[in-house]
């Protein structure tokens, strides 16, 4: 049976992207895990160019990665955001099918999972100025939806 575990979650109030490949290798030493395959997932707007760098985000953060040790980085990010409903609805089905736990470490993840809510008489997360409380729920939403993506794409045979 397929199950995604959330073992580990940013709690180091990190506010960039060589914070969050840092933070990650703290985590995750590339003493160890340098030859593991690292799949990177989040929001289209990782895929942007940028005026300040000729890198999207994603690239930047795969190179970062790189530079600490790691050597097997895939983007794997989608290059639309799904419709708010279809992302939350792909997490509910993890959880609902027993697909889904996170270690209890995950503190700010389950804070997201407890605290994230619809906005009154709507079907879209309220997101109050200022707050992060949607964050991490916002980021395994965005990997529910692109691997339920993956499982329902024909294969292609090439000759």
């Amino acid at each position: 049976k397929f199950r995604m575990w959330a073992i580990h979650n940013a709690d180091l109030g990190g506010a960039t992207l060589e914070d969050a490949a840092v933070e990650f290798a703290a985590k995750h030493p590339p003493v160890r895990f340098a030859n593991t395959r690292i799949k990177l997932y989040g929001d289209s707007s990782g895929h942007a160019e940028s005026h300040k760098t000729r890198l999207t985000d994603y690239e930047a953060l795969e190179r970062y990665l790189h530079s600490l040790g790691y050597r097997n980085i895939e983007i794997c990010a989608l290059h639309y955001n799904p419709l708010e409903t279809l992302s939350v609805d792909a997490l509910d089905r993890w959880f609902l099918k027993d697909e889904h736990r996170h270690c209890r470490r995950c503190t700010n993840y389950q804070r997201s999972l407890m605290g994230t809510r619809w906005k009154e008489g709507e079907r879209k997360i309220e997101k109050k100025a200022g707050e992060k409380i949607t964050h991490w729920l916002d980021a395994e939403k965005y990997l529910a939806f692109a691997l339920s993506e993956e499982q329902h794409r024909p294969i292609s045979f090439n000759a």
